[in-house]
């Protein structure tokens, strides 16, 4: 890397700081340089780049494994590539006819091992030269203040906080002020050039929240969590905690958990730190309350003794939950004036389970009963269209029952449960999305 004024840049730069020759030009120009590039260097972050769309990179060195096709795990990936086609055992591994009986045998295992070690060695490379060229180029105080954000938002809010110390002292103090800013949505995009000049002139931190649109009270969202901003309900921002851990575990309820019901949006935000402190058992929590919940608000509830109230506490919610959860599981439904429409999917079998629909309301109050859980209470819902149950058996054995939702015009299940209400096998979960993959393919 040179001290001359050009930018330095995390993937145009990579071909001559990686020096053994498997990045070529055209790699560079059709894989890379689609993409917006990381630039590090504060003098030469142009104003014109700012505000921007949000450009995903980690800053900062690659673990092992990745969910987000950042700028530098693209670079990594077309790094193995290069060098796995530059290895003939490889190569002659690669194009053999793979049948079921070649997976278990002693070439693939050196076809995995050859690819995971190529894996492991151009990490440790490009590691190395992500390192450099960070300790070189990058402003240490954007950079330390970028990393506490979200992958999605962190390369533009480096950006921002590298061009002065009035943007970083802004995105320190007030997180998602920032964000929206250096990284804006539609919704604040028109305004964000007029909110940089006022960043720039010292403009007042209410002032410039006040002409984006942001309440003073989002100043206590941490910025790992600032991202999730727009799901706080309205006038429960009161009960927003203090701690990171706290706020993600608050907000992902929010996320996940939308309800129509005012009265148990209050109850959440209030008491789901006392519930848990893990985001799976917390959400199972809630889902199961809802049923009890939705159940206790309708014309002619079934096995409600004692209905929702808000200002009830976790413990009391907890016993009569699990009480009205037992007692529909055992009811025995009379005739049902519900009818229930043709199955979503047909019936299928993968991994060794079937899968069976639902199709009656005899058949689904059985399965409640069999699975000592609440399925029997879903008929109304689910003669409406909004879901449709389902049956996992193995040589005729009841595993788990799958409730599908339709969310953006796909197919996806909302829950799997086991008897009781309790977590089914991975091997269940993964046998459930492979039928619905298959079912989608088809």
């Amino acid at each position: 890397m040179s001290n001359d004024n050009r930018p330095v840049d995390l993937l145009s730069d990579a071909k001559g700081v990686y020096g053994i020759g498997i990045l070529y030009d055209n790699l560079i120009d059709d894989e890379i340089r689609c993409h917006k590039h990381v630039i590090l260097r504060p003098d030469i972050i142009a104003e014109s780049d700012l505000p921007i769309r949000n450009r995903e990179a980690f800053l900062h060195t690659l673990p092992k494994h990745s969910f987000m096709l950042t700028h530098e795990w693209t670079l990594h990936e077309i790094m193995s590539a290069e060098a796995l086609k530059r290895n003939p055992r490889y190569q002659e591994l690669e194009h053999q006819e793979k049948g079921e009986e070649w997976w278990t045998g002693d070439r693939a295992k050196l076809y995995r091992k050859i690819r995971w070690g190529q894996h492991k060695r151009q990490l440790i490379n490009l590691n190395g030269m992500l390192k450099r060229l960070i300790a070189e180029a990058a402003e240490p105080n954007a950079l330390k203040l970028a990393r506490r954000f979200h992958p999605l938002v962190r390369e533009n809010i480096y950006r921002g906080a590298a061009t002065g110390q009035r943007a970083l002292q802004l995105i320190d103090a007030f997180p998602v002020l920032g964000m929206v800013i250096y990284c804006p949505a539609d919704y604040w995009r028109d305004r964000t050039c007029d909110a940089v000049k006022m960043v720039e002139r010292g403009a007042r931190l209410n002032q410039i929240a006040s002409f984006m649109d942001i309440p003073m009270w989002a100043r206590k969202l941490k910025p790992a969590v600032a991202h999730w901003f727009d799901y706080v309900p309205d006038g429960l921002h009161c009960y927003l905690p203090g701690k990171t851990w706290e706020q993600r575990l608050w907000l992902r309820t929010f996320m996940s958990r939308r309800s129509d019901n005012p009265e148990f949006a209050y109850w959440i935000a209030r008491n789901v730190l006392q519930v848990g402190n893990r985001i799976g058992p917390v959400l199972n929590f809630l889902s199961d309350m809802n049923d009890w919940v939705r159940e206790a608000k309708r014309k002619k509830p079934r096995c409600i003794t004692r209905p929702f109230s808000p200002d009830m506490s976790v413990n009391t919610v907890r016993t009569e939950n699990e009480l009205w959860h037992e007692a529909i599981a055992m009811r025995k439904a009379a005739k049902s004036n519900y009818k229930l429409p043709a199955p979503w999917y047909p019936a299928g079998q993968v991994n060794g389970y079937q899968i069976v629909p639902l199709d009656s309301t005899e058949e689904l109050w059985k399965e409640g009963r069999a699975m000592h859980h609440c399925a029997g209470a879903y008929d109304y819902r689910m003669a409406a269209g909004k879901c449709y149950m389902y049956s996992v058996r193995q040589d005729d054995n009841r595993v788990a029952t799958i409730e599908l939702v339709r969310k953006q015009g796909k197919v996806k299940p909302r829950q799997i449960r086991a008897a009781c209400n309790a977590e089914p096998s991975k091997e269940v979960k993964i046998a459930v999305r492979k039928w619905i993959s298959e079912l989608k393919a088809a």
